[in-house]
């Protein structure tokens, strides 16, 4: 998934495969590994972005 608010010098990508945890990486260090969250983190998240954004 990529952010509509994204440009190419500030992106992250994110990962949400049907189980697991969801897997995020910083388009600024291709070459650094994704970080992996726990999907209710995840989900904690997202929800906070959305209130506080």
């Amino acid at each position: 998934m990529k952010s509509t608010h994204s440009d190419p010098d500030n992106c992250v990508y994110v990962a949400r495969p049907e189980a697991g945890s969801v897997a995020v990486k910083d388009g600024k260090a291709p070459a650094a590994g994704p970080v992996l969250v726990g999907r209710a983190a995840w989900a904690r998240f997202t929800t906070w972005m959305t209130v506080e954004g």
